[in-house]
């Protein structure tokens, strides 16, 4: 997915479910840190993503690139903006 995004094209992920079918563990991972490693266990596609992310624009390359990312919870109607925590009603 990233690799496309730096190739022009758009990425989105989107997951849907019943509540309590691990949704949020996907998508967010958990905290829980690998002593072997230091490294999150489960890091979730949102941080996989990120790493993703900052290795290639990291790269001499792509130096000249500005990014915009965002992501959005709906959870009962109401939809909250993950990156500004602000919600939004509509």
């Amino acid at each position: 997915m990233i690799n496309g995004v730096f190739r022009g094209r758009n990425a989105t992920v989107f997951a849907y479910g019943q509540t309590g079918s691990g949704k949020t563990f996907t998508m967010m991972g958990t905290n829980e840190m690998s002593k072997a490693t230091g490294k999150r266990r489960h890091p979730g596609i949102y941080v996989l993503a990120a790493q993703d992310l900052f290795k290639h624009l990291s790269k001499p390359e792509h130096s000249d690139l500005d990014m915009c990312v965002s992501f959005y919870e709906i959870y009962g109607c109401v939809a909250a903006c993950g990156m500004a925590g602000a919600a939004l009603r509509g």
